[in-house]
């Protein structure tokens, strides 16, 4: 069985982002994806606020557009309309979601499982320490538990 210190599911913008920050530190990372292709296939609307732009210096080759106004519809054809001061940004989504994955692909305490479903996660006690048991659609994988997390076996 594999260990890691932590798992994160799934490898959009807020995954690799989140392994991103924790690439800096001496945790050993496992980031889950259930496509073969990061960013595909294109489920999401590249609108994103100024705010995450500068949270995470947003390269100006991704940005298609900037707009005043904003319609969101849903399969069912109900919407609601954004609009006021945010300005929002139009990227190319799937560029956003390669952005930190091209930065962590070679990181030493980062590992990309990809086209690999998580299952099922179950607490247990391993070697007499608290984690949490995962299976993929490949593989078990043991991760640690932290002293001040609230994980109850």
């Amino acid at each position: 069985m594999e260990n890691f210190d932590i798992c994160i599911v799934g490898a959009s913008i807020a995954g690799n982002y989140l392994a991103y920050l924790l690439s800096k530190s001496d945790m050993k990372i496992l980031v889950l994806e259930e496509h073969k292709d990061i960013g595909l296939p294109f489920q999401c609307a590249g609108i994103i606020s100024q705010k995450l732009a500068q949270l995470i210096q947003l390269p100006e080759e991704i940005v298609l557009n900037r707009v005043n106004t904003a319609k969101l519809v849903n399969p069912l054809g109900n919407f609601i309309k954004l609009s006021g001061k945010e300005h929002p940004y139009i990227v190319d989504r799937i560029a956003l979601d390669r952005l930190f994955y091209e930065k962590n692909k070679n990181a030493t305490n980062i590992t990309y499982y990809l086209d690999e479903r998580l299952r099922s996660f179950k607490y247990g006690i391993e070697n007499g320490q608290k984690c949490v048991l995962i299976e993929t659609s490949k593989r078990f994988i043991n991760i640690k538990d932290f002293p001040m997390s609230s994980m109850v076996p």
